[in-house]
């Protein structure tokens, strides 16, 4: 029975320090009479569920910091990494490369949630949203393996801004 996945990239979710060398998070806090909670602003949420019922969740993986807007885009990759599972990619637009916010990237995720690689567009630049889209579409070299494709819709190209780049991937 195959499983399913359902995300929501303008989630916020509670924060949770990064980890593996990612942007500190941009919080915001929320009070009520009873309860304070900080959530992280269009970080981004995305749950595996199964195709079984009851229909539980088999993996849960959450943007790091605030408009990251992890998994706007995602794909199916094939098992990557060998572990007898579908792997996933998926786009953050929103993601920070140093100084270049919204710069964007896409990031491959074991089925288990584990990240196995992230892939950060050649020419990154402010706004430019790589990883709005991604798409798996098998070969498109020849080689063995499934290739990545993802489009950065706001990217600027030689003195034309927000024209657009797609790039393919030999992943």
């Amino acid at each position: 029975v195959p499983d399913w996945l359902a995300s929501s990239n303008y989630a916020s979710v509670p924060v949770e320090l990064p980890t593996g060398g990612d942007s500190a998070p941009l919080i915001a806090t929320t009070t009520t009479t009873t309860t304070t909670t900080t959530l992280l602003e269009q970080a981004g949420h995305l749950r595996i569920l199964s195709g079984k019922a009851p229909f539980g969740v088999l993996t849960d993986l959450r943007g790091l910091y605030a408009r990251q807007r992890f998994a706007r885009s995602t794909a199916v990759a094939g098992d990557v990494d060998g572990d007898g599972g579908d792997d996933l990619w998926i786009g953050s637009p929103g993601w920070v490369d140093g100084p270049r916010t919204d710069a964007g990237c896409i990031a491959l995720h074991s089925g288990l949630g584990p990240r196995i690689k992230r892939i950060v567009e050649p020419i990154p630049q402010i706004g430019a949203a790589f990883g709005t889209s991604v798409a798996v579409p098998g070969s498109l070299d020849g080689g063995i393996g499934a290739d990545v494709v993802a489009g950065a819709p706001l990217a600027q190209v030689g003195t034309l801004a927000q024209v657009g780049r797609v790039h393919a991937f030999d992943a």
